[in-house]
């Protein structure tokens, strides 16, 4: 019997009443009723093995490739796999996160659900790790359908449940419970902070985990669950990542009644394979800037070993528009006044238009000024060189596994894609920037790393 190179966990299977459909997607039948799934992380006791993957540290996949048809008037996608989010903390000994100063083995120890507070992952700032906040989610279910609309080759939500209990340390707690134990901690730490401003913060923090925040699970599809970041430098799992995001191609490919034949055996198989999800990953960012989006965290491991983009919540406008309707006389002092964040005249790329203002949306964060090299917003020019970087990472990570022309013909590949999915590239001509200047950008980024195997360092953010 082949050894399964993969780690696996217990989940249980939770009581039909501890899950509360919310959403169910209508374009979409599941080989199975949605609530079979509705498991939780139990180490001690749970009855069904899932696989783990190590840098997955709140979902879990059933270890099934099989064809399941998503179709309506405006799309025909097929998916392989099935992925559960939001159904506990994995790997807690190896999670760490720059952004929130959390540093590896931080948070060993940790229980199969717990409310990380300081987080900078959420606007509400804290983090329920393990579990999926149903505002996210929202979002999530939203823009996947938007996009997966688009031609975007990205995640499907095929259902989503409230959580009306947990499992930790193998016991059933409603979640109610769960959340007034953490609202006494957090408060807890409110009462010893000597500093006032944290202090009130915590105060808020407690208060939005009691009257907002909700747990839930999200069954979600992808052609593959895999990332480039999973696929590491073990031989024998790189190897079987491979031939199972070839599988997966392979079964979409019969779902569309077209012709498939990947395979992972030969250099011959992996440059086929890697020149498709090459030219998909720069189609993928075309279509998020043909939309006027970006996703902001385009890095190893939101991109998919089937070439697509996942992990969708950070995706946001790039272009806030406001829109005057007053007096024409009145209209300057009107962009002096702007809002509470206060006037329009001054902020990135701000230009005047016949009817209001346009600028760079605040939602994209510390990256909305001009790059000094390419002149174009940092959030666009973010997107664009990680995945350049995380193409540029899966080729290092598979090494001599296919043949050296193949980094020649996957970054052109890229630019192919990227102009497709582009298509005439209108969202931010209202700033000025043009789809030639676009595809300059990327084509210079594409090559630097893709085509050389080069170095460019993360973009920096506006404070730095």
């Amino acid at each position: 019997m082949e050894r399964n190179p993969f780690a696996v966990e217990r989940f249980r299977n939770l009581p039909e009443s501890s899950l509360e459909e919310t959403f169910k997607n209508p374009c979409i039948k599941l080989p199975f009723d949605g609530k079979d799934v509705g498991m939780f992380l139990d180490r001690k006791s749970g009855q069904t093995k899932l696989r783990v993957l190590d840098y997955h540290h709140r979902s879990a996949d059933l270890g099934v490739n099989t064809i399941i048809q998503e179709k309506d008037a405006k799309r025909h996608h097929v998916y392989c796999q099935i992925d559960l989010k939001g159904s506990g903390f994995q790997f807690p000994e190896s999670y760490e996160s720059k952004k929130s100063n959390v540093p590896r083995g931080m948070m060993s120890g940790t229980p199969e659900a717990y409310i990380l507070t300081g987080s900078q992952e959420t606007p509400w700032g804290y983090e329920p790790m393990g579990l999926m906040d149903e505002r996210s989610v929202d979002f999530t279910v939203k823009i996947a359908d938007r996009l997966s609309a688009a031609g975007m080759r990205t995640e499907a939500v095929a259902a989503v449940y409230r959580l009306h209990s947990l499992v930790l340390d193998g016991k059933e707690v409603t979640t109610k419970s769960f959340k007034q134990q953490n609202i006494d901690r957090i408060v807890k730490m409110a009462k010893a902070e000597t500093n006032k401003e944290e202090r009130a913060h915590l105060i808020t923090m407690a208060r939005d985990v009691r009257d907002n925040f909700q747990p839930v699970l999200m069954v979600r599809l992808m052609r593959s669950v895999l990332r480039v970041r999973d696929l590491g430098e073990e031989s024998e799992k790189i190897d079987q990542m491979i031939a199972e995001a070839c599988q997966s191609l392979n079964n979409e490919a019969r779902g569309l009644n077209q012709l498939g034949g990947y395979e992972a055996e030969t250099k011959s198989g992996v440059d086929r394979w890697l020149l498709r999800v090459g030219m998909e990953y720069g189609k993928n960012l075309g279509i998020l800037q043909r939309e006027g989006l970006v996703h902001m965290f385009l890095h190893m491991g939101n991109v998919t070993l089937a070439g697509e983009v996942v992990d969708l919540d950070s995706i946001s406008d790039v272009l806030k528009k406001k829109v005057f309707t007053g007096k024409p006389e009145n209209k300057q002092k009107w962009l002096e006044k702007g809002d509470e964040d206060g006037p329009y005249l001054g902020r990135p790329s701000f230009r005047e238009t016949e009817n209001g203002c346009v600028f760079i949306d605040p939602a994209v964060g510390l990256h909305q000024t001009p790059d000094a090299e390419f002149g174009i917003p940092r959030c666009l020019l973010k997107d664009i060189r990680d995945i350049c970087f995380s193409t540029r990472g899966m080729l290092k990570n598979l090494k001599e596994k296919y043949h050296p022309e193949t980094r020649r013909k996957m970054s052109q590949e890229f630019i192919r894609g990227y102009m497709e999915g582009l298509g005439e590239g209108k969202a931010f001509e209202q700033i000025g920037l043009t789809k030639e200047r676009l595809i300059e950008v990327c084509s210079k980024m594409s090559e630097e790393l893709i085509e050389r195997g080069g170095h460019y360092s993360p973009i920096p953010g506006d404070d730095e």
